[in-house]
């Protein structure tokens, strides 16, 4: 669903920009693995905080996730202060139309402890509150309860959910990055996309590799 709404114009324009921001970053991370070594941390970081705001930037979310036409996208980023600060400042002067954009971190350590309680319903009430989840550690690959605990605790909502290694799409996440020799690349399961009330960009959709969920990836 379009998010028809004063500013319209601007997001268009913003999207358009963003797709071939996307496109430009996947061509200099792809050229720089030819001729340098393996990304280090930082490096890694930054490349995925620049691919997170494209992704925001070229995904649409239906308008009753929104109190209004000013409200922020928010980002949530679990259990990783050092990125989120450093994604907020990724993302501090960029705008989607007139919306703004918003990183929380979020710690899932204590609501994993508990099926109930005060940490619990804190986690989940911040989880909720999530335009785009950010995953970026591997504790949540494959079938681990945590990440079976967060894949149904966002399958009925409409949040993007962007993840790490190959397990993550094929267990029912939206988005994953993946190393490839020596690049970083992202994966999108499609249908678990189409099944949402996301929209994401055909432009980020040219760049990603589809893959089907359930299917267990290369070894």
């Amino acid at each position: 669903m379009a998010l028809n709404r004063p500013g319209n114009s601007r997001t268009s324009l913003a999207r358009q920009l963003a797709a071939a921001i996307l496109c430009l970053l996947c061509l200099l991370v792809s050229r720089s693995a030819l001729a340098e070594p393996p990304l280090d941390a930082p490096k890694a970081a930054k490349v995925k905080a620049a691919y997170l705001l494209n992704f925001a930037k070229l995904t649409k979310w239906p308008e009753s996730r929104f109190d209004d036409t000013k409200a922020p996208v928010t980002i949530v980023v679990l259990d990783d202060r050092e990125f989120a600060a450093m994604l907020r400042s990724t993302v501090a002067n960029s705008r989607l139309g007139i919306q703004r954009l918003e990183v929380v971190d979020l710690d899932y350590t204590p609501a994993k402890e508990a099926e109930s309680g005060k940490e619990r319903e804190a986690f989940v009430k911040g989880l909720s509150a999530a335009h785009l989840l950010y995953c970026p550690t591997s504790d949540y690959e494959a079938e681990s309860p945590e990440m079976l605990d967060l894949l149904s605790l966002t399958e009925e909502a409409e949040v993007l959910t962007v993840g790490e290694g190959q397990h993550f799409t094929r267990a029912g996440g939206m988005i994953s990055f993946v190393l490839e020799e020596r690049k970083i690349i992202f994966e999108v399961n499609l249908t678990r996309v189409n099944e949402s009330n996301l929209k994401l960009s055909s432009k980020l959709l040219s760049l990603a590799r589809i893959v089907t969920p359930g299917k267990a990836p290369p070894r």
